[in-house]
């Protein structure tokens, strides 16, 4: 038994689905199900009921998920540990962070505040970029290690020196001011999409993944493009354009929920892959290995 096969048991128990564990897993359906049966029988018994509802637990099922999860967070507090241990005795005393605009979120100050907690000696410098001008950046000479938060297309060319770990296939979500008399639950297309007026949070849309993948399905009415959330919410609450956000965004909406429809685009191709990006030559400085394992477990906490 691999730790690998209790992570993917873990995640098709939560989302029920296996190609959406497939999809936050980023590996085939094929070897998520071929995974699955292994372990079912290594344990000698089904752990799962498929059903058209979705994939059930069994009792067995039910008494391996609460040992799997127990097991897996024990590894990620030791690997925090050694992470730690390893912090020790470098001279690592900061960590540049490159951030696009729109991952300004909830989700990227749990990540900071747990590793400020976790590691108090290590100042953080935070910077905003817009994504083209990111990998610029990375390449550039640094007195600290550096990371990226990004979020884009994965064909996207990196180069040879840069690493990228996807943290979560990201899907698009449509704000509709509920004063609009629009709906895209059960009539959606891009046609009606595309006659209407569009707000993005982008200050440079035309080179976001978002924008890209619209243009390829006719002209974009790009009322506004901008990287303040003020500006953006304003356009939106009075009723002047629908808006277009990465799923994990919406998380910033989420108090003022009252003003806002919210729809998924229905298009399974329509997304983009939020991960971390970094300098092959920098994966193995210790407080970007604490990152990285604690923007893993962070982002897997939000089921995104």
């Amino acid at each position: 038994m691999r730790l690998e096969q209790l992570t993917y048991f873990v995640e098709l128990a939560r989302s029920r689905s296996l190609h959406k564990a497939a999809d936050h897993l980023f590996i085939a359906h094929q070897s998520l199900h071929a995974s699955i049966k292994n372990l079912e029988k290594e344990m000698g018994t089904p752990l799962f009921i498929p059903s058209k509802s979705g994939m059930t637990l069994t009792a067995n099922g039910e008494k391996f998920l609460a040992v799997a999860q127990n097991i897996l967070s024990q590894i990620h507090e030791l690997k925090l540990d050694f992470s730690l241990s390893q912090l020790a005795n470098t001279t690592d005393t900061a960590l540049s962070i490159l951030i696009t605009p729109i991952f300004d979120s909830i989700i990227l100050s749990d990540i900071i505040n747990v590793f400020s907690k976790t590691c108090p000696n290590v100042g953080l410098q935070i910077a905003e970029r817009e994504g083209i001008d990111i990998l610029t950046q990375l390449n550039q000479p640094s007195p600290h290690p550096m990371i990226a938060f990004i979020n884009f297309k994965q064909e996207h060319d990196i180069g040879e020196t840069m690493h990228f770990l996807p943290l979560a296939k990201v899907h698009y979500i449509i704000l509709v001011p509920k004063a609009l008399p629009l709906e895209f639950k059960t009539d959606f297309s891009y046609e009606k999409l595309l006659s209407q007026p569009i707000a993005l949070f982008e200050s440079k849309p035309k080179t976001s993944p978002c924008y890209k993948m619209l243009a390829q399905h006719g002209q974009v009415d790009l009322m506004l493009s901008t990287n303040s959330y003020n500006t953006f919410r304003n356009v939106l609450y009075n009723g002047l354009s629908i808006g277009i956000v990465p799923e994990y965004a919406l998380l910033n909406f989420e108090n003022n929920s009252g003003k806002l429809n919210h729809y998924r685009i229905p298009d399974e191709n329509f997304f983009s892959t939020l991960g971390i990006l970094v300098k092959k030559e920098d994966l193995d400085c210790p407080s970007i290995k604490l990152v990285l394992e604690i923007a893993q477990h962070t982002v897997q906490s939000y089921h995104l």
